[in-house]
């Protein structure tokens, strides 16, 4: 990646890796790498995950991106604490998380319910990182860049007490991926194609952070 850092985008669903990979096929014309975790057992990914980062950011490999889904939310926050110090400080990545708030549509981004399960995953990332490294480790919010009518942009920080601390991006859906495209089970790959290039054509300004 000529001028960039290498990226990975850790996010919960199949559907997030497509519409990430579709995003960067239309605005970038990069080249991207995706892993499933979901299609792996815990015993396989025991060292896998370190393993496949290592290649991605290794002189041969010609992929720009590293899209990385894990079936859901509650699986992403313990891959984060456990890969965090590798990221930031072993590769030196830069690091976007795209995750589904799944809040009900009468809260609002600018009110207090509006970001409290934003506040909720940052919480909690702190206390896994904390679990993981030391006390004196962490995640800590920093700023929004966008509230918009279906996605937050947030920018966050991992600290760590031997290492400098390194910022990353946090994309939220209001609900999901699906609610925000009009997405249903239903839909063929094509048909999704669609929904997914209409919702990213009415919506740059969230994913202007991955570029």
């Amino acid at each position: 990646m000529t001028g960039r850092r290498d990226r990975v985008v850790l996010c919960e669903g199949r559907r997030d890796v497509r519409l990430l990979k579709r995003f960067h096929d239309r605005e970038r014309q990069c080249s991207c790498d995706t892993f499933h975790g979901g299609n792996h057992t815990a015993d396989e990914l025991k060292n896998f995950e370190s393993n496949r980062l290592q290649q991605f950011t290794g002189r041969r490999n010609a992929d720009d991106v590293f899209l990385k889904s894990e079936g859901g939310l509650e699986e992403l926050k313990p891959l984060f604490a456990r890969l965090a110090r590798a990221l930031f400080h072993t590769f030196e990545v830069a690091v976007c998380l795209l995750v589904d708030l799944d809040r009900d549509d009468h809260d609002r981004w600018d009110g207090p319910a509006g970001v409290e399960r934003y506040h909720d995953l940052i919480e909690d990332l702190d206390k896994r990182v904390g679990d993981i490294y030391s006390a004196d480790c962490g995640v800590e919010h920093d700023q929004f860049h966008l509230r918009g009518e279906a996605l937050l942009a947030a920018q966050a920080t991992f600290t760590h007490d031997r290492y400098a601390s390194a910022s990353f991006d946090v994309l939220a859906f209001r609900s999901s991926l699906e609610d925000a495209a009009g997405i249903g089970d239903e839909d063929d790959a094509e048909t999704e194609r669609v929904k997914v290039d209409t919702f990213l054509t009415e919506n740059p300004e969230p994913f202007d952070r991955l570029l």
